[in-house]
């Protein structure tokens, strides 16, 4: 029996996602919105789930050549169906396979990116409700990957003083610094997401450089809602942009 899908629009571009499975959420769209490296010749999306990141980034940098990264293979397929669906296929490649599959992988070379972005899994398995679908559960949890698996394989694969993007749970804020530092990704830049100005931050995006030197930057917060429902006035700009 096929799985139903449904089409979802987001800013200029439109995705095809399973109604029971993974589905992209704002997370996707803020770090997309939070890559700031000028004219990047090579983009690598590591967990690209249904291809939104890679796809935005690609309105955004129109010369850059992008590829995406899903070891899930119902999700890689859904990613090339909306590469295709957004007449992206010349710009934009899927890969069906784990990062840690590319250091083995005749289509990866070590140093090769100017910028890798990622949404992972934030959760260590032990932690919060898991999915019953197996598709959220491997997007959220850390399943198929974990961070410092993550981190290496950032570094062999991104060019020196290349950029790396990610966006995770805040309680896991020292651990993704000490394993950036370990593989040589200097944080460079962080901006905490609130859901609202009496929340708590619940994600916090994060900008390294690899082999660069010490030094941060912590922008200003970013919140999402200015009452229960209706977006802050930055957030309804990235959306529409």
């Amino acid at each position: 029996m096929q799985t139903p899908v449904s089409l979802d629009s987001i800013k200029d571009v439109s995705l095809y996602q399973k109604v029971n499975g993974y589905r992209f959420t704002i997370d996707s769209v803020l770090i997309a919105d939070f890559v700031n490296k000028f004219m990047p010749a090579s983009i690598l999306d590591v967990g690209a789930g249904t291809g939104i990141i890679g796809i935005l980034l690609a309105r955004k940098y129109t010369s850059s050549c992008i590829s995406l990264l899903e070891v899930q293979h119902d999700l890689a397929v859904l990613s090339e169906r909306n590469v295709m669906h957004n007449g992206l296929e010349n710009q934009i490649t899927v890969h069906n396979m784990g990062i840690e599959d590319t250091m083995n992988s005749p289509d990866f070379t070590p140093a090769s990116y100017d910028v890798i972005v990622s949404n992972p899994p934030f959760r260590v398995p032990s932690s919060g409700k898991i999915s019953p679908y197996d598709e959220r559960a491997i997007a959220r949890h850390e399943i198929r990957m974990n961070a410092e698996v993550l981190m290496r394989s950032v570094s062999y694969l991104l060019k020196s003083r290349g950029y790396f993007y990610v966006i995770f749970h805040p309680f896991r804020l020292a651990e993704m610094f000490a394993l950036m530092r370990k593989f040589t990704l200097e944080p460079k830049r962080a901006r905490f997401i609130y859901p609202d100005v009496l929340s708590e931050s619940k994600m916090v995006m994060v900008e390294s450089i690899k082999g660069a030197r010490q030094g941060m930057k912590i922008e200003k917060p970013l919140v999402i809602h200015k009452d229960g429902t209706t977006y802050t006035e930055e957030v309804e700009r990235i959306l529409r942009q």
